[in-house]
């Protein structure tokens, strides 16, 4: 669920996008809950409005993940959320990281 139009919260996704193995596709809020009770994805990410603004002023970002009740790759989807978040962190700080 894409709540922020930033151009950080557009990075975030295409970052997503390429990570092998992983399946983006788009939802809307309310259909969160429907999506995960019938087995349509492991699990949703939310990236809330004002991501871009918290990413640059170094403020707890609004990203969270919800997942299905029977989704095994809980924990990977958050390790690569985290690990993206902080590349972010890092390239807005004058360091590119990748």
């Amino acid at each position: 669920v894409q709540e922020d139009q930033s151009p950080e919260a557009n990075d975030l996704l295409e970052r997503l996008e390429r990570v092998e193995g992983l399946a983006l596709h788009p939802v809307e809020r309310s259909e969160t809950a429907s999506v995960l009770r019938w087995g349509d994805a492991e699990g949703v990410l939310t990236i809330g409005e004002g991501y871009g603004a918290a990413l640059a002023e170094g403020e707890p970002l609004p990203l969270s993940y919800e997942s299905a009740a029977a989704a095994a790759s809980n924990q990977a989807a958050r390790e690569i959320g985290a690990g993206l978040v902080t590349q972010h962190r890092a390239r807005r700080g004058g360091r590119d990281v990748g």
